[in-house]
């Protein structure tokens, strides 16, 4: 099957964003259950996750360091 547009979209498994967010599998889990992490969609029974609203949901949490 041909792909079509410029750029094809790619979703993220947990395993592929854990090590990107330097978090385990585990933790990815665990903010699911408690709505704490970034936002995923279920493709099936497999949960994904969308590199642009993970890249949002990054932007929108509170940096350190500044008083």
């Amino acid at each position: 099957m041909p792909r079509r547009g410029k750029r094809s979209r790619y979703l993220f498994s947990d395993k592929i964003l854990a090590p990107r967010l330097d978090v385990s599998t585990a933790t990815l889990r665990r903010w699911r259950s408690r709505d704490q992490g970034p936002p995923y969609v279920r493709v099936g029974r497999a949960i994904r996750y969308v590199p642009e609203a993970v890249a949002q949901w990054l932007a929108s949490r509170p940096g350190g360091g500044e008083r």
